[in-house]
């Protein structure tokens, strides 16, 4: 804010109304020089100019200080979520890139490239940063057969839900495959919409079905099909029942996923369905992964194991029926 006065002696004369325009308490003025001037302007302090000199009005401003920082610090961080999330979705990410993508310095975007490497994110590479191989997901064969047992037995458990002639959306998830996969008789009508690849390989030698597989790009690490194409394609399917998994559920209820761009398919399909059902064990209580996609207070129903320590808690707090 720039107010200007042809002589210095008007300054006294006019401080009260500079301070009933800006709100807060000039306590002195100083002159600045121009480059002062661009700082003073982006702390949004009053100036002043007289002559054609310009003066900073030093102000009593900690709340608007404060205010300040706050807002940067919340920039910043809402930044680096956009930055983490862009880097699982490409992989590899140039200085030049973040620079262009974020409309930010260079300097700022070195910065923001040191915290993700603090972190473990991303690792520096020539010109750029790469996502750290330490948070690649495990594939999806040794994550099949982790607690394979465990996860045939929710598979069953919400196989049970299954209705004729219910259309059934299933997610790239280990688990949420075992209850079409699973030993267990299934309703003889099915239409299940899915982009697991698992799923779409049985649909293969179990033709009674129909089965529609979401177009996208091959994500390895997830067996399945996984892009902006299938965000988009899942939109235009009527889904009765979502069933979803995840890699972690946290104390405050929130469902987590290693991937973003599985997070988002996952968020499309609950926001679509009429019933949503998550198929997770008690183990995947935890701390959450780097993306989350939805809370347990937005699903129907949390079939599980019978250890989940607190389940009575759960229910109650998130308002969902765990089987």
């Amino acid at each position: 804010m720039v107010f200007r006065f042809k002589n210095g002696s008007q300054i006294l004369k006019q401080t009260e109304a500079i301070k009933k325009v800006v709100k807060i308490s000039i306590t002195s003025i100083y002159p600045v020089t121009t480059a002062g001037f661009m700082n003073v302007l982006y702390l949004c302090c009053p100036i002043v100019i007289i002559n054609n000199m310009c003066y900073i009005c030093v102000v009593s401003y900690t709340h608007m200080f404060f205010s300040i920082i706050e807002r940067l610090v919340k920039m910043r961080a809402i930044r680096q979520k956009k930055l983490e999330q862009l880097l699982f979705e490409r992989e590899y990410l140039s200085v030049q890139d973040i620079s262009d993508e974020f409309d930010v310095h260079i300097n700022t975007v070195r910065k923001d490239i040191n915290e993700l490497v603090k972190k473990g994110i991303a690792e520096k590479r020539y010109g750029g940063i790469a996502r750290s191989t330490s948070m690649v997901p495990t594939s999806f064969v040794d994550r099949l057969n982790t607690n394979r047992t465990l996860k045939e037995s929710i598979g069953k458990k919400a196989s049970s839900f299954l209705e004729e002639n219910d259309v059934v959306f299933v997610d790239s998830g280990t688990t949420a495959a075992m209850i079409i996969c699973g030993e267990h008789v299934l309703p003889n009508h099915l239409t299940i919409i899915t982009n697991n690849l698992h799923i779409i390989n049985w649909s293969l030698s179990h033709t009674e079905y129909t089965v529609f597989a979401l177009p996208g790009k091959v994500d390895w690490q997830l067996n399945a099909l996984a892009s902006i194409e299938t965000i988009e394609s899942i939109k235009i399917y009527n889904i009765k029942k979502a069933i979803i998994g995840c890699r972690r559920v946290t104390k405050a209820g929130s469902l987590t996923s290693a991937s973003a761009i599985d997070a988002r398919i996952k968020e499309s399909a609950i926001s679509l369905c009429q019933q949503a059902f998550l198929l997770a064990d008690s183990q995947k209580i935890g701390s959450p992964e780097l993306f989350t996609f939805s809370s347990l207070d937005k699903m129907d129903y949390w079939i599980s194991d019978d250890n989940i320590v607190d389940a009575e808690y759960y229910a109650q707090k998130f308002n969902i029926k765990i089987v």
